[in-house]
């Protein structure tokens, strides 16, 4: 096996996942890219529900230390709430309400 031949780092759920992950790895000088199920390169524009990122084997344990830095622990999530404020519906993950910029308060469960 060649230190250049190209190997997945991780399978995302999402194009914006993945997207993230290359920025990251960019940043800390390893060029990553995403590889479509026939091994070619696309835009990230294919409807699949899951994006490999792929990199130089050489670059492989680093990138995947990096990657997995980008996770955050299910029970750390922020669930979906509803602003006290405002009575908007804020989706899972956001903690800040879209509508009114409340923000939610993961310690009380509610908005500061």
């Amino acid at each position: 096996m060649a230190e250049d031949d190209l190997v997945r780092v991780k399978l995302f759920e999402n194009i914006e996942a993945a997207r993230l992950a290359i920025s990251v790895l960019k940043e800390n000088g390893i060029n990553a890219q995403i590889n479509d199920e026939e091994g070619t390169f696309d835009l990230g524009l294919n409807d699949d529900p899951e994006t490999e990122v792929i990199v130089r084997r050489a670059d492989l344990e680093r990138a995947q230390e990096l990657v997995e830095q980008l996770e955050i622990p299910e029970d750390e999530i922020c669930p979906a709430w509803t602003c006290k404020k405002c009575g908007e519906d804020v989706d899972e993950g956001f903690y800040t309400c879209w509508s009114c910029g409340a923000e939610y308060d993961p310690a009380t469960g509610t908005i500061e």
